[in-house]
């Protein structure tokens, strides 16, 4: 996982199909992801998306997702 580049994080409840949400609406909008990584606490059934990009992704768009998926948190990194 090379870090430059652009990545968004989100922190939601673990449940099947957040990552395929997470995906899909990037899809949509054309977006293509070029790593996505998925750390997941067990115990507090949480997890991270760490998702690289090959562009930013707007503002708009991270809040579709954010709604979507129920995330608590969300930001994106550009390196």
């Amino acid at each position: 996982y090379a870090a430059g580049g652009n990545s968004t994080v989100f922190i939601y409840n673990d449940r099947p199909g957040v990552l395929a949400d997470i995906t899909q609406i990037l899809a949509v909008e054309g977006i293509n992801i070029e790593d996505i990584r998925s750390p997941h606490n067990s115990e507090k059934q949480r997890s991270i998306a760490i998702v690289k990009t090959d562009r930013e992704v707007s503002d708009a768009i991270i809040t579709q997702i954010e709604e979507k998926i129920g995330s608590e948190a969300s930001f994106q990194v550009s390196l």
